[in-house]
């Protein structure tokens, strides 16, 4: 990951959440008032002249679609699905512990955070790279959550929230992780879910992960190699994916227990399951995980 530069996958998230927005057959699994926030977002964003041309045009619109459906088929689907999934353990989690604090890591321009802290649902963190932060910090919007610049490739998440203001260990906190640790080696994945584990006494960590498959590559399922060569080209390569049969010992190891696993075909029960969604396509690769403080 270039350091003077947002993320690239941040940035490319964010403008498919836009096309969601545009495509009426995936408007509906967008949350709540995400679009006009991530399009705020944006607005402070480098330019990406010929995608932020296409998003505005339905002709194009349905060009990049197609090239969906050729390089990576229900990518988009998969993203807002994953959100929406995420979103509910975080809903869940605030319903039982009113008092929750909700800490984001690696949030690029996600917009959970800043709608938990503008309904005032649960006091809210984000802890990401100063390039990739530097975008939401300029969106003029209020209230914000809690922004902390860090670089989680080498920096202690515990420390730096132990450094803030209106962040309590004592309370009940949730930690996401969404799309984040497949981008770090196994060995800083297992350093900062130990730093997790120390930095709440009573917390939960919702997260998402790459199912590693004998003989195969690192990956989304029937996904295009153009794919990795745009990571590798980015600086953002996959490094980091776990056998769902080895999942609940890796986090034993260092410090969480496993509490729910969630995979592609029961997201789709969950979210695809109406008639008019039925057969949708839906990339397959990525599993969510809830663990507890062990």
């Amino acid at each position: 990951m270039r350091a003077s530069e947002p993320s690239s996958t941040a940035l490319l998230i964010a403008r498919c959440l836009l096309l969601a927005e545009a495509t009426p057959t995936l408007r509906p699994l967008l949350p709540p008032h995400a679009a006009e926030i991530t399009r705020q977002f944006l607005t402070h964003a480098p330019r990406a002249r010929l995608l932020d041309f296409a998003l505005r045009h339905a002709s194009s619109r349905r060009l990049l679609l197609a090239l969906e459906h050729v390089v990576l088929p229900g990518i988009i689907r998969h993203y807002l699905v994953r959100k929406r999934c995420i979103e509910t353990h975080v809903r869940d989690f605030l319903h039982q512990h009113p008092d929750a604090q909700v800490v984001v890591l690696g949030a690029g321009l996600d917009t959970l955070a800043w709608r938990l802290a503008a309904t005032n649902a649960a006091s809210a963190f984000e802890l990401d790279r100063p390039a990739t932060q530097a975008v939401t910090r300029r969106t003029n919007l209020s209230p914000a959550p809690h922004l902390i610049a860090l670089d989680l490739a080498r920096d202690c998440p515990a420390a730096a929230l132990a450094k803030t203001s209106g962040y309590s260990p004592a309370k009940p906190t949730l930690f996401v992780a969404e799309g984040l640790l497949m981008y770090f080696r196994p060995g800083r994945v297992g350093e900062l879910l130990a730093a997790l584990a120390r930095a709440a006494h009573d917390s939960r960590l919702v997260f998402t992960f790459l199912e590693r498959r004998p003989n195969q590559a690192l990956g989304f399922r029937g996904g295009h190699c153009v794919i990795d060569a745009w990571l590798r080209w980015r600086s953002e390569p996959f490094e980091w994916g776990e056998d769902r049969a080895n999942l609940p010992g890796f986090l034993q190891d260092h410090g969480w227990t496993l509490s729910t696993l969630t995979s592609a075909p029961e997201l789709r029960e969950r979210f695809l399951s109406a008639p008019e969604r039925r057969g949708q396509a839906l990339a397959e690769g990525e599993a969510i995980a809830l663990a507890r403080r062990a």
